[in-house]
């Protein structure tokens, strides 16, 4: 479904957004900005590549969502088995909770995409409510 929509801006910029519904009520977006001088066709295409190279991944989030998983993965009692894009806020934030919590993050393998990271939660839910 295509949808356009004239929306009240103090920027005469345009933006295009993709989002994504998947099964299980799994939604990812993608986004990019118009500026002075950029053509709107590089803003439609910067959006649809964001999606595709996403699509066509065997990542479970999309990259903005993946760093901030971490934390409530490590929080959570249980296991958590996640496929995640190797960004720069992935790198940091993993490198924080290998060092609080040592073998409990194993990165077990590489995959279209990103990595595959299992976390050992400490189980704090509980404790935090």
């Amino acid at each position: 479904v295509v949808e356009s929509l004239d929306a009240p801006a103090d920027s005469p910029g345009n933006c295009v957004f993709v989002k994504a519904v998947y099964e299980n009520s799994v939604v990812a977006g993608f986004s990019s900005l118009g500026e002075r001088g950029k053509p709107s066709e590089v803003v439609v295409a910067e959006a649809v590549n964001a999606f595709n190279s996403f699509n066509s991944s065997a990542l479970a989030v999309d990259e903005h969502a993946g760093d901030q998983l971490l934390l409530l993965s490590a929080l959570a009692k249980g296991k958590t088995v996640i496929a995640l894009a190797e960004t720069k806020h992935v790198s940091t934030n993993l490198s924080v909770l290998k060092a609080f919590l040592g073998e409990r993050v194993v990165e077990s393998r590489a995959v279209v995409g990103g990595v595959v990271l299992a976390i050992d939660g400490v189980g704090l839910e509980n404790k935090l409510l």
